[in-house]
């Protein structure tokens, strides 16, 4: 006597991983290489036309951000000059794919006259409960002549941030980058993934010259020429996706399993019921949207339900899994072989386009665990 248990589940899915926006700016346009009216153009140093402000426009749309980038310069002698030079950069590398299809990248904002200058980019205005990336680089196209021009990169005031610069660049801490600037044809760039700002909703990105070889600096880096920058590029990450999990206890006869976030849909002689219901989040009680259902189908009598004292290993799946949750005694089925098959149904919405994936079948068990993780994992 063989009887089939058959659950279905439909979970639609409404957002995907892509970023909410991205903004780029063009520091050095000095060439007018970069026309594209949603890129901004702030810019500081001698013969800069500027502004040297400027809230950051989506590349997308145009929309404001909501976000202001600033200029400062700290001078110790003169200070940094707005140029325009032609370069050559790899057409492979991080700076020639992230930037090259956006905006020219000739251009540089280029070194004081003596060490200690620094230049800032703040940014103002951040969401402290989201998070951000943000790339930079800068190139001079000056040759191996030049390639000693070694530009440092820090980030400043953020709460919680990853280090994501180009493989090959001299990384000095997680929170800082040196490589060539002078000659960066390898087309490097400094970049920060998961940047939260502060309650403050702000962030500085400093440049300056090589903190020396001594304090982990680029070995063989001058020691006041350098870059201040060139382009770079701010994005809104996603908002953390968020999973959930839903427990049903389908044999709950003795009434050991009483978080009211845990289902008890049920089958069998005897069982009270109801063979459907909507699966809870075990964390907020709310709807997941999912209803389970159980069918019955069976040759001879049916599938029996009923409450049986158990004893499980502490260090197995099964305690591990649903022991801290529910409780395990009963089953759905009595001196007889149950076979429990699960066929998940599922559509992703991407951009408006339903896509479905292919059901995936696993064996059914008396106490069943719905695990949705978040998207992308």
């Amino acid at each position: 006597m063989k009887q089939t248990l058959i659950l279905l589940f439909v979970i639609l899915f409404a957002h995907t991983n892509r970023a909410e926006w991205q903004a780029f700016n063009d520091s050095a346009n000095k060439n007018g290489g970069t026309d594209d009216p949603n890129v901004t153009t702030i810019n500081i140093g001698r013969t800069s036309p500027g502004p040297t402000e400027d809230v950051l426009l989506q590349l997308e749309s145009g929309a404001p951000t909501g976000v202001t980038a600033r200029y400062e310069e700290t001078i110790s002698t003169g200070s940094v000059f707005w140029t325009s030079d032609p370069i050559t950069v790899d057409p492979e590398s991080d700076a020639a794919t992230l930037f090259g299809p956006v905006l020219d990248l000739e251009g540089n904002i280029s070194y004081g006259d003596a060490p200690g200058w620094h230049v800032d980019l703040i940014l103002e205005g951040l969401d402290s409960g989201r998070s951000y990336t943000f790339a930079g680089t800068a190139m001079r196209g000056g040759g191996q002549g030049y390639a000693e021009r070694t530009t440092h990169w820090r980030l400043i005031g953020a709460d919680a941030f990853t280090y994501a610069s180009s493989q090959g660049a001299w990384k000095v801490g997680e929170d800082s980058v040196e490589f060539s600037t002078g000659h960066n044809e390898v087309g490097y760039v400094a970049r920060w993934t998961g940047i939260r700002p502060g309650a403050d909703g702000k962030i500085i990105i400093r440049t300056t010259h090589t903190v020396g070889e001594a304090n982990g600096g680029l070995p063989g880096a001058h020691a006041y020429k350098g870059y201040a920058g060139g382009v770079f590029m701010v994005q809104l990450e996603p908002p953390p996706a968020k999973g959930w999990q839903a427990f049903n206890d389908s044999a709950n006869k003795n009434g050991g399993t009483e978080d009211p976030n845990i289902t008890t849909i049920n089958i069998g002689r005897t069982s009270v019921g109801p063979t459907e219901d909507v699966l809870l989040q075990l964390e907020s009680g709310a709807s997941t949207g999912v209803t389970a259902r159980y069918e019955e189908t069976f040759s001879t009598g049916s599938v029996f339900w009923t409450s049986d004292p158990i004893t499980v290993d502490p260090e197995s799946d099964a305690a591990t899994l649903f022991g801290p949750v529910l409780d395990l005694k009963g089953t759905s089925a009595t001196g007889t072989h149950l076979d429990g098959t699960w066929i998940w149904s599922w559509k992703v919405w991407i951009q408006g386009v339903p896509t479905p994936l292919p059901a995936r079948p696993c064996e059914g068990v008396a106490r069943d665990m719905l695990n949705v993780p978040p998207i992308g994992d």
